[in-house]
């Protein structure tokens, strides 16, 4: 019998969030995600066609878009394997189905719509703002088959209704069986076997949710599930239930009718034998506008473990620079904790790849969930000259699809413009705007696709940029994207007072300082001294008016800067007394490799992994001075190397 038990509901109005125990929802006003109910059955011809056009609106708009495959009515046998659930009869009945495929978008008719219509109607979705955001997290013990839920409801805005509805329910990816025209979708056919992907298996509240009964803005709710998974689901023929391939949804809803918003939990399979298993659950760039190369990010860290975590040693690789940051903490088993850290980063995008090592002062044997690769957004400089800008977008064919926004320091929309009309053919077309600025003000840039794809994906080779007044280029980008992209830059008309930061080495050739160049007065700096092979950092001096200071910490954070302040700066290093720094020496060859990468200088190395830029592992064991390639596609890859003495992380490209 499956268990379903709601263990806590709690509800705060004008929540006040903690500093570094996180909650799980975001507080910040989102617009509507999209839920698709899709009735469906096996013996369904043109239910492919169905599941084919949903997957193409979900690939259009990664995490803001679901769909349930929901099998009932005379469509859907009983034979193996039986995808029917009592649930889904109960729903397939309310909507008194009786045409197939067809589906409701986000419950907004009694009447299901045809799949022709669920394309437009999810973009109509996506553009409303909405007022309450959801998130979750779930876990799984493997050994005891118990799955927990935590679901986080915050209020940005007042509900049309005094009360809404959560609920949470349980998918299954991976089914192989039978299906009527299936090899119309030839992505799920597989060897004359139909892959059936996003199958509803059962709902962990009610079949209509579990009351949500405060909906006013600022109202904050917390729920907790316990569920017991079943070996199997469906009388007869019941199809086994594999953990790997589960899937948790949560939305919510102002009654049977009208879903809100929906989101997916981040899901995590716990090792029930592990006592200390940390994972990064997300990473988060500050929503602050910075006007300096100190990048604020946050790292997530959930304990799927059976112990309190109290400290962690975490790596922050970037640029052929490793950060080492010690935290304490508190971390129950099932909880989150943000970890915030400050990283030097020079002008314009970067990949930073974080790394969990240690535990409890532990060290920790190496999974990809102690891995993220983590995309930042780092500002743009530039001296203009005047106080204007320009924006030019050359859209692609899908103009009407195009938005963007210009926001100042403060969050304060500037300007915005779109959407613009739609192209024939695959052309693309200027849209220019000038835009008159605050003197020395920071900003950001936003830009947004309502289908997902950004604006260069083969219908017109879109791109944008902004100008200065006098022509110059602040920044420009190819217009590849999803649902949208942003670039935070610094404003800054002549005249305007810099300073130079430029950091003495001693001795001379014993590192190097990240971070120095020329900054605008009043603005944050981070300085980060790396030591060459062979080398220690030792301490940070800086001469002041009011006399020496001394930092011990490699990362040096300095708030807002003057001449004077930073006019004599010093690194100090030393040699190295204890066993080398690992992999400052490190080299990859040759670069880009066709078949065989080489590895120089890897003695006591324990571990080498291969990542794919989705921070995917694709090779993964000992070290070895010469790889075999050759079976991997091409593209940028990287390689992590792990000792005692740290990691390393290198990138090559695979020809």
């Amino acid at each position: 019998m499956t268990k379903k038990l709601l263990t806590i509901a709690i509800a705060a109005i004008a929540f006040i969030f903690s500093a570094n125990a996180q909650t799980i929802v975001s507080t910040t006003p989102t617009n509507r995600n999209a839920l698709l109910e899709e009735f469906t059955g096996r013996n369904c011809g043109y239910c492919p066609d169905g599941h084919l056009i949903a997957n193409q609106i979900a690939a259009q708009h990664p995490g803001r878009f679901w769909s349930i495959n929901i099998h009932a009515g005379g469509f859907s046998p009983t034979t193996y394997p039986n995808l029917n659930t009592s649930d889904g009869n109960i729903i397939h009945n309310y909507f008194n189905i009786s045409g197939y495929p067809c589906g409701t978008v986000n419950r907004n008719s009694r009447v299901p719509s045809d799949r022709g219509s669920w394309s437009g109607q999810v973009n109509n979705v996506l553009s409303q703002s909405s007022c309450v955001n959801i998130g979750a997290i779930a876990i799984i013990n493997p050994e005891t088959r118990m799955l927990h839920v935590d679901v986080e409801l915050y209020y940005t805005a007042n509900s049309t209704a005094s009360t809404n509805k959560l609920s949470v329910a349980l998918l299954q990816d991976n089914i192989l069986g039978s299906q009527s025209g299936g090899s119309s979708n030839p992505s799920q056919w597989i060897n004359g076997q139909y892959n059936h992907m996003h199958i509803f298996r059962d709902m962990i509240t009610g079949t209509w949710g579990d009351v949500v009964d405060a909906t006013t803005e600022g109202s904050f709710h917390q729920f907790s599930y316990d569920y017991e998974i079943p070996e199997s689901i469906g009388n007869p023929n019941g199809v086994d239930v594999v953990l790997e391939d589960l899937q948790i949804l949560v939305w919510v809803a102002q009654d049977n009718l009208q879903v809100i918003t929906a989101n997916e939990a981040m899901l995590f399979i716990s090792d029930g034998s592990s006592e200390l298993n940390p994972h990064i659950a997300s990473t988060s760039q500050s929503s602050e506008i910075e006007c300096s190369n100190a990048l604020n990010i946050n790292t997530s860290i959930i304990n799927i473990g059976t112990v309190d975590i109290t400290s962690l040693t975490v790596y922050y690789d970037f640029n052929n620079v490793s950060i080492e940051q010690n935290v304490d903490c508190y971390i129950a088993p099932n909880a989150l904790f943000s970890i915030p850290f400050t990283i030097p980063v020079s002008e314009g995008v970067e990949d930073v790849n974080i790394t969990i090592t240690k535990a409890n002062g532990s060290n920790l044997e190496f999974n990809e969930g102690l891995y993220k690769i983590m995309n930042v957004n780092a500002y743009q400089g530039y001296a203009g000259s005047g106080d204007e800008i320009v924006v030019k977008i050359w859209h692609d064919k899908y103009g009407q699809q195009v938005t963007w926004k210009l926001f100042n320091s403060v969050g304060d929309v500037v300007e915005q413009g779109g959407p613009y009309s739609q192209l024939p053919g695959t052309n693309t077309r200027l849209q220019q705007k000038n835009i008159t600025i605050e003197s020395s003000d920071c900003y950001r840039f936003e830009i947004y696709d309502s289908n997902g794809d950004g604006i260069n994906n083969g219908n017109g080779e879109g791109h944008y940029q902004i100008e200065d007044a006098e022509g110059n280029i602040i920044f420009e980008r190819d217009g590849v994207f999803a649902s949208s992209e942003s670039t935070d830059f610094h404003a800054s008309p002549s005249p305007q007072t810099y300073v130079t930061i430029n950091p003495t080495v001693t001795p001379a050739d014993a590192g190097t300082v990240v971070g120095a160049g020329d900054y605008i007065e009043g603005t944050k700096v981070a300085l980060f001294a790396n030591p060459n092979a062979g080398k220690s950092f030792v301490n940070w001096v800086i001469t002041t008016p009011e006399g020496e200071v001394t930092h011990a910490e490699q990362l040096l954070i300095l708030e807002d800067v003057t001449a004077a302040t930073t006019s004599n700066i010093v690194a100090n290093f030393s040699e190295y007394q204890g066993i080398e720094s690992f992999g400052s020496d490190i080299e990859l060859y040759p670069n880009p490799a066709k078949d065989v990468l080489s590895i120089s200088n890897i003695d006591n190395v324990g571990q080498v992994m291969i990542y794919n830029m989705q921070g995917q592992i694709v090779m993964n064991g000992e070290v070895s001075n010469n790889i075999n390639i050759s079976h991997l596609p091409k593209g940028m890859y990287i390689v992590k190397l792990i000792s005692e003495q740290g990691s390393a992380v290198k990138k090559f490209i695979k020809e």
